[in-house]
């Protein structure tokens, strides 16, 4: 059977408690039948997909040998959702798509047509996920409440290729670290 893999950029640890407390706060109000473990999350730059051993080499190979940009900020937060307002299918944090964020994704594409993987289809939607599949409650954001509403910021200083293990509590393994210029070993949040 073909792993499935990504690439993402990992939460600097403080940001990873932050959405940890933000879990606790909506498990309050609602339940989802995902909720993501604190060490998975990220925010996406491309779904891969089933890849195989060599193509995740080549993955690796080109993503190494790309000149990256300087490490930058993002804001991440408030709160907010896809799907309907009330029972949202997703519960997530924003992410701004501020423009080195956008370049970054951009090169991400481009690596992948060096690779021969296809281009997302869908609009670039930058987001940290906490919990999927709606099973019971109501959006805080539905009632209007006055919760989840802090932005953090976080300094992006690298991202990862990940292979996914769906059976797993923890279910994304970095198999590539990738470093941006001036990256600093954990991406602080203010």
């Amino acid at each position: 059977m073909t792993s499935h893999y990504f690439i993402g950029i990992p939460l600097s640890n403080e940001l990873k408690f932050k959405m940890e407390e933000w879990q606790a706060v909506l498990s309050k109000h609602m339940d989802y039948k995902v909720w993501t473990h604190p060490e998975d999350f990220h925010i996406t730059l491309k779904f891969l997909g089933a890849s195989s051993l060599e193509e995740v080499e080549e993955w690796v190979k080109q993503l190494d040998a790309e000149n990256w940009p300087s490490a930058f900020q993002v804001r991440i937060g408030p709160a907010g959702y896809f799907g309907d307002e009330k029972k949202p299918r997703v519960f997530f944090a924003e992410v701004s798509l501020n423009n080195p964020l956008m370049k970054m994704k951009e090169k991400v594409e481009l690596t992948a047509s060096l690779v021969g993987s296809p281009p997302d289809k869908r609009k670039y939607a930058p987001h940290v996920t906490l919990a999927k599949k709606h099973i019971a409650g109501v959006s805080p954001i539905f009632n209007k409440e006055n919760i989840m509403i802090d932005s953090y910021i976080m300094t992006i200083n690298k991202f990862h290729l990940y292979k996914i293990y769906p059976q797993r509590e923890a279910k994304y393994e970095c198999i590539s670290e990738i470093r941006l210029r001036g990256g600093m070993e954990d991406g602080s949040a203010h």
